[in-house]
């Protein structure tokens, strides 16, 4: 505002400059607002998955044989049966990431600091 009251820039320029900033902010204010609705399907996706996965033995084994059909698709992209027993099977992609142990585990923070061992001195 100093160099407009010193006559250094003009109004013109200066109109320009306040259309663009208003539009930038219109724009990461829209982006802002998709990215929140994306974070909120994610958490509630990753929380009724989390649901199934913890409910649905009791529901599988009252389910019609096509219910059963549809929780095997939600929670398999394949199963392979030999002899009437499941051979292998490949989760599918969320219910791969819920199940896996190795990658989530915070075992290694458990015992991280070094003396604390609470069975010293008993």
């Amino acid at each position: 505002m100093n160099a407009y009251y010193l006559d250094a820039i003009p109004v013109e320029l200066l109109r320009r400059e306040q259309d663009r900033i208003t539009a930038e902010v219109s724009s990461v204010e829209g982006e802002l607002a998709k990215a929140s609705v994306s974070l909120e399907q994610a958490t509630e996706t990753v929380r009724m998955a989390m649901t199934m996965a913890a409910n649905c033995h009791m529901a599988y084994v009252k389910a019609s044989p096509q219910t059963r059909r549809l929780i095997n698709q939600a929670f398999f992209e394949r199963i392979l049966v030999r002899s009437d027993k499941i051979s292998d099977y490949k989760h599918t992609d969320l219910f791969e990431l819920l199940y896996d142990y190795d990658n989530i585990s915070n075992n290694e923070l458990l015992a991280e600091r070094e003396g604390f061992e609470p069975s010293k001195g008993l």
